[in-house]
């Protein structure tokens, strides 16, 4: 009976001595915990092997040492697990400690945060929401995040005219923030506060500007 695959050719395989294979992993790096001691840096340094990811850990662990002590950016990229499973406090304390400068993350790492503390839990059940049509529809999560979303576009509308009044008050020749710190300086009151509400009057028109694009794009909004 003619077969359908040719039978492999084992002629070439042969085995080779130990001695001479490539390894990454040697007894003599093996950490016996009974023999660690120290704490803090010392205890990472000493209970953790030389090898494979618990090696670059402990490297990673020294550059974020020398970051902090040469006072540079420290930016950590994170997913949404890290906020999910309750590792939020970690990075706080480390913020606080001044190993992260700023942060990068998800859509969904926002919304893990948002439910675990505006709701007390998250990570909904995918495969008992996907089928009935309900994943992803949690109604107070929604509004939370929008809302959030809104009022972030109108602080972030304030403080840029802020911060382009005084970028000008610092550096240009012209312009609103200019004729402010000139106005100040030269004790010229009604001019200055002729500035200030100018600056008012545009914040005002900025955040109408926003509402009105908000209710065209988010028609439900409107008529709720």
């Amino acid at each position: 009976m003619p077969k359908k695959f040719d039978e492999a050719d084992f002629s070439a395989i042969h085995s080779i001595p130990i001695a001479t294979r490539a390894s990454k992993v040697r007894v003599e790096d093996i950490v016996d915990p009974r023999t660690v001691t120290g704490d803090g840096r010392d205890l990472i340094e000493h209970a953790l092997p030389d090898m494979l990811a618990a090696d670059a850990l402990k490297r990673t662990a020294r550059a974020l040492r020398r970051a902090r002590e040469e006072k540079r950016e420290i930016i950590w990229l994170i997913g949404a697990h890290v906020v999910k499973v309750g590792l939020s406090g970690y990075i706080s304390a480390l913020m606080d400690a001044g190993y992260i400068t700023c942060i990068s993350t998800t859509g969904s790492a926002v919304i893990h945060d948002l439910e675990l503390s505006f709701f007390g839990k998250t990570s909904e059940d995918v495969a008992a929401e996907l089928p009935a049509g309900r994943f992803g529809m949690s109604k107070e999560t929604s509004e939370h995040f929008n809302a959030a979303v809104r009022h972030g576009d109108k602080l972030g509308v304030g403080l840029g005219l802020v911060l382009i009044a005084i970028a000008e008050m610092i550096g240009a020749q012209s312009g609103i923030g200019y004729m402010i710190w000139n106005a100040w300086q030269l004790m010229s009151v009604d001019t200055m506060f002729v500035g200030l509400i100018v600056i008012a009057l545009l914040g005002f028109a900025f955040t109408w500007a926003l509402d009105e694009i908000q209710r065209w794009l988010l028609p439900w909004k409107a008529r709720g």
